[in-house]
């Protein structure tokens, strides 16, 4: 066997070699690659370059015969056998000449990455065995779009890190049957996958800490993960961020670990889920959580008073988007009461419920809420009035403009008449029988009362169920 330098030439591949990771690359004439190996880990093993030279006993990721030069263009076959614990790209030089993953042989993989490679495809029929406490952060990342052969079938039962494994990788593949029971970190491992739908509700999240990012912009994800084990998470930052496909229950979440829920939903178009259930008593960042997301007022108006009802942190930024709560709800008071803890909340403002009554006690089952001279009184569930004065009861301000059906009962009359008006410039209709009366009045904003108010303080009467609904815009 001949032999130059430290080459030795003469060495081709063993056919029936099932235990060597085999790998396709192509360079041009003069051209160097370099194995991207990563400090920290154990190196033994020998490499057949392929073009009929090898090197022997490599034993550091920093050793000098990790890099080869070609004298001719082409496409070559590298093996490597022996161990190989890490196997780390990181976008490194020479990432865009490696093709082809052929085999993956016996080796142990502690550390394994491709990032950047774009031009890789898997073609491998086995599968790579991986070490206790592997990584595969940033497995495939910005790779785009690839084929990764025999994907389901990979046993990850040993990987600890799967952050951003398939990051800006379009792919298909189905990791339903995954065991990620020993993950710890997930972030921004689907981040802008295009074409990632793969069923993973019924994966082991019981260990993980950290989801953000993790959905981040995954445009085609739309898949049940209500039955996920979160209770050890602490962040979910940005984690469905654009994923603008995605609305599935997430009502049973334990979130009882969860700090950081900022962006969490931010231009999530679809996401439109009752979350009020979720324990949110270690959260301190909310912020843009909703913001341009479809998140409804009805949901929105569940989660205030789920959130305010348990115990929750204080001086909490929040961002509802543009969620309207319902004004004058427990809603309503629930956020005001998160405000006077110091949350800091940005919303779409209030709205009102359908046939939303504007009046308070309009039954007159108290005599509270209503102002009334010294002729009218409430008794037996009337308001009765014995010839002389008004009564009246204030509006909001915010409501100048808005068009209201009045609804009153005349339940005795007599003598005179009696009418109903919306602020001092819009006047009701006199009435002079008993019975029901509606009309449509604008509520001028004047004096910011609705009157019941007798023509020449005349009325000798009774009224009852007195009601101003507001109609829509």
């Amino acid at each position: 066997m001949a032999i130059f330098g430290n080459k030795n030439v003469g060495f081709g591949l063993i056919k029936n070699d099932v235990t060597s990771f085999i790998t396709k690359w192509v360079v041009a004439n003069n051209d160097t690659i370099s194995l991207p190996l990563a400090n920290g880990y154990s190196y033994d093993f020998t490499v057949d370059w392929g073009d009929g030279s090898n090197d022997t006993n490599i034993t550091s990721y920093n050793d000098i015969n990790n890099t080869h030069t070609y004298v001719a263009a082409g496409t070559y076959t590298v093996k490597i056998s022996g161990i190989i614990g890490a196997f780390v790209s990181n976008s490194y030089t020479d990432r865009n000449k490696i093709f082809e993953v052929i085999q993956w042989g016996t080796n142990i993989w502690y550390a394994l990455n491709f990032k950047g490679c774009q031009n890789l495809n898997i073609t491998a029929l086995d599968i790579p065995i991986f070490g206790t406490n592997a990584t595969i952060q940033r497995l495939f990342a910005e790779n785009g779009a690839m084929t990764i052969n025999n994907l389901e079938n990979w046993d990850v039962s040993k990987v600890i890190n799967f952050a951003e494994s398939f990051q800006l990788c379009s792919f298909s593949n189905d990791l339903s049957n995954w065991d990620v029971g020993n993950g710890l970190n997930f972030s921004s491992m689907f981040y802008q996958s295009g074409g990632f739908n793969s069923a993973i509700g019924n994966w082991n999240m019981s260990k993980a800490t950290n989801l953000g990012r993790m959905f981040y912009g995954s445009t085609s994800f739309n898949q049940p993960l209500n039955n996920w084990d979160v209770s050890k998470v602490t962040t979910m930052y940005q984690m469905f961020l654009d994923a603008r496909v995605f609305n599935q229950p997430l009502n049973n979440w334990n979130t009882a670990s969860v700090k950081d829920i900022s962006y969490m939903f931010f231009l999530s178009d679809a996401f439109n889920q009752d979350i009020s259930d979720w324990n949110i008593s270690q959260v301190t960042d909310a912020r843009v959580m909703f913001t341009t997301s479809y998140f409804n007022s009805d949901n929105y108006d569940l989660l205030l008073i789920g959130w305010q009802s348990q115990t929750h942190k204080s001086n909490v930024i929040f961002s509802a988007g543009s969620a309207k709560y319902t004004l004058n709800s427990p809603s309503n008071t629930a956020r005001n009461n998160l405000i006077n803890d110091g949350w800091v909340i940005t919303d779409g403002g209030y709205r009102f419920l359908e046939n939303y009554n504007a009046i308070r006690n309009s039954g007159f089952d108290t005599d509270t809420e209503w102002n009334y001279d010294s002729s009218w009184s409430i008794s037996g569930g009337l308001f009765i009035d014995n010839g002389g004065g008004r009564a009246y009861q204030s509006l909001p301000s915010y409501l100048t403009g808005r068009t209201f059906r009045i609804k009153y009962d005349i339940v005795s009359l007599i003598s005179g008449s009696v009418r109903i008006d919306c602020g001092n410039g819009t006047l009701g209709t006199p009435r002079t029988q008993i019975g029901h009366y509606e009309e449509d009045l604008v509520f001028s904003g004047a004096g910011y009362n609705l009157y019941i108010n007798q023509v020449g303080r005349t009325f000798n009467g009774s009224v009852d169920n007195v009601q101003a609904i507001l109609l829509p815009q």
